[in-house]
């Protein structure tokens, strides 16, 4: 297999969304969960939404899904060199539960993060990124290769950039309306869900 060829194109700027819900029947308070896709606007959130409420759950009535979201705006600091060894000696499972704990933080102090992003998929021109996690602001690029080769996040093997995004702040958006929101819980409602208003 061959690795670490194709060069993708990063946006100037990217909007990581985290979606919140809450089960129907069952005595569970209200949940936020970041999205993995990257958007690139407004409308691309609402996209993104769309395609949630139409998962079977949500259909159905199990899930309801709120009608905010919480967006992470994020500028273009810079690419990172991805390496074959990256894939072929991963060691450590990268568990969902590590996003969200990660996702607190920069809820806390935007400002102190960057959004790592890679690609999901790339075949020429087209690309999927998605947003994994973020890291602190003063990460060296030697870090975050020590990070992938620990580490097995899904990326596409042809890939031969990641990148990193300045996290410019937070804000809340009615995915159904297009309007902007107040701001939402924090995401610690993630890790100990407690009631919310």
């Amino acid at each position: 297999m061959k690795y670490c060829y194709i060069e993708p194109k990063f946006p100037k700027k990217i909007l990581s969304v985290v979606m919140y819900f809450e089960y129907s029947e069952e005595n569970i308070p209200k949940m936020g969960m970041p999205l993995l896709e990257v958007c690139h606007n407004l409308k691309d959130v609402t996209r993104l939404m769309n395609i949630q409420a139409q998962s079977p759950e949500v259909k159905n009535g199990k899930i309801i899904l709120d009608d905010k979201v919480l967006i992470f705006s994020g500028v273009f600091s810079r690419r990172v060199l991805l390496k074959k060894e990256q894939w072929t000696q991963s060691t450590d499972q990268y568990r969902q539960e590590d996003r969200y704990l990660n996702l607190v933080g920069m809820y806390a102090n935007p400002l102190l993060y960057k959004i790592f992003v890679v690609p999901y998929w790339i075949e020429k021109n087209d690309c999927l990124l998605h947003a994994v996690t973020c890291l602190s602001y003063a990460i060296t690029d030697e870090k975050v290769g020590e990070y992938l080769t620990k580490s097995d996040i899904e990326i596409h093997e042809k890939a031969k950039y990641a990148a990193l995004y300045d996290c410019e702040g937070k804000y809340a958006y009615y995915w159904k309306t297009g309007k902007k929101a107040e701001l939402l819980p924090d995401p610690a409602e993630i890790i100990t869900p407690r009631s919310v208003n």
